[in-house]
């Protein structure tokens, strides 16, 4: 248990205990808020507060229920006319002014106070987690200027690959808006090699999967039937796409829908693939969304079960030089509690509400590479409101 933890569970035991006491010593003893409204002439929802702050048994959840300092002293005022123990309100009194040197040398304030305190609650963690990344969501869509309702990152694992493995990638946005300029960054060429120069321009391979990109100049393999933005191509000089590349000012702040989507299929020669072979994809979130979604289709013939997700700050990740980018540390895993789903095989159980368009892409690239969608299992995860920026990786081991 942590010291901050065992303090606060102390004062939080301690001011329970003494309000108890206060109100048992009451002449007139109160069995319920009401009885207690009516006895101490206070107001109704300051009782309420009271008996529901020693009533919750979860002491952390317990804590949104303790009235404000202002509001306790009238409770205790009124209870000292009804000849309550002095010796009890006393002690509550103390235990309240504990109370709230705990929220000055932790928060500085009350709301930010009850937060970390729900936050070491089971059930309080649980809403608290939800409600602080979408407003996180929210203070990233101010501060970076731009947002988008929906990212995708579809991965298709292509069978039989002799001795290399093939990977067909889509990288999407759905309903980007740009409020003003900001440092979004939509698509990053991939540099060749690693740190450790296990990798080379020979042993990887990028191919759009559109056609009308063409080879010898493209930077952006955008997938063109699905873009709906300025399908733009900064040239080689640049390397990767912003919003200020793809979106005008004239279209900031306008009705126009925003889509834009990348396709390419990668190859890594002399990395041969099978069913035993282990699988582990990546996706870094740079762009304010309000819901995250993977996508992997692997064929059905492998049989394979759920991959473990971990989910790792891109804030502490900062040094392109050492091998950390390819072995993630334990002190980057962010707390995380979406699941991944296995949700059938082919493209229509892939639907997406919100985008109605998503499985008929994703027939689309099907065809485009020959492959039956049908023969493909689909695993797919949900976040809403991701931390910006991090990496969600999907982990499938190998069987030997």
């Amino acid at each position: 248990m942590s010291a901050f933890k065992r303090e606060v569970e102390d004062v939080l035991f301690e001011l329970r205990s003494s309000i108890t006491a206060v109100i048992s010593s009451l002449a007139k003893g109160a069995e319920s808020a009401t009885a207690l409204t009516e006895f101490l002439k206070i107001d109704k929802t300051l009782a309420w507060k009271l008996f529901n702050f020693f009533e919750t048994e979860d002491v952390f959840l317990s804590t949104q229920y303790i009235p404000g300092y202002k509001s306790f002293n009238t409770f205790l005022k009124q209870s000292a006319k009804k000849k309550a123990s002095s010796e009890h309100i006393t002690r509550a009194r103390d235990a309240m002014v504990y109370f709230y040197e705990l929220i000055e040398r932790y928060a500085g304030d009350r709301s930010s106070f009850d937060l970390l305190v729900l936050g070491l609650s089971v059930e309080g963690s649980k809403k608290a987690y939800s409600e602080q990344k979408k407003a996180c969501f929210q203070a990233q869509r101010f501060l970076t200027g731009a947002s988008a309702s929906v990212e995708f990152i579809t991965n298709i694992i292509l069978p039989d690959g002799g001795d290399s493995t093939e990977i067909v990638g889509l990288k999407g946005f759905v309903n980007m808006i740009k409020y003003r300029k900001g440092p979004i960054t939509l698509y990053r060429a991939p540099l060749a090699g690693n740190p450790d120069d296990t990798l080379t321009d020979e042993m990887i391979k990028r191919k759009p999967l559109d056609i009308r990109n063409e080879q010898s100049s493209i930077i952006i393999p955008y997938l063109h039937d699905y873009c709906t933005c300025d399908t733009v191509n900064p040239g080689k000089d640049r390397i990767f796409l912003t919003m200020e590349d793809i979106c005008s000012d004239s279209a900031a702040g306008s009705d126009r829908t925003l889509n834009m989507v990348t396709s390419e299929r990668v190859t890594f020669n002399g990395a041969k693939y099978d069913s035993t072979s282990t699988i582990r994809l990546s996706a870094s979130v740079t762009m304010p969304v309000e819901l995250l979604l993977m996508d992997v289709f692997i064929s059905k013939d492998e049989h394979r079960g759920l991959p473990d997700i971990s989910v790792y700050s891109d804030l502490l990740f900062c040094n392109a030089e050492t091998k950390l980018h390819w072995m993630r540390m334990d002190i980057e895993r962010m707390p995380f509690d979406e699941k991944v789903m296995h949700i059938g095989r082919g493209a229509y159980c892939s639907q997406l509400p919100g985008v109605p368009w998503y499985s008929n892409m994703i027939i689309d690239v099907f065809h485009r590479i020959g492959l039956d969608e049908n023969e493909f299992d689909v695993f797919r995860v949900r976040i809403e409101h991701p931390y910006l920026p991090s990496e969600v990786t999907l982990t499938w081991s190998g069987t030997s």
